[in-house]
């Protein structure tokens, strides 16, 4: 699965601009849980395999 970031008009990223602003520590704990996401099959895949 990709995770796509939502992105305004005007081309801003919230969600980069909020990992931007943390610190290095809490920034690598934040893309490690988003790197978890991307392993993770999505939703409607695990719902038709039950």
């Amino acid at each position: 699965m990709e995770v796509i970031f939502y992105e305004k008009e005007n081309g801003e990223i919230p969600v980069k601009e909020f990992l931007d602003n943390l610190d290095k520590k809490m920034r690598e704990k934040a893309l490690g849980q988003i790197a978890i996401l991307e392993r993770v099959e999505p939703l409607e895949n695990l719902i038709l395999n039950i």
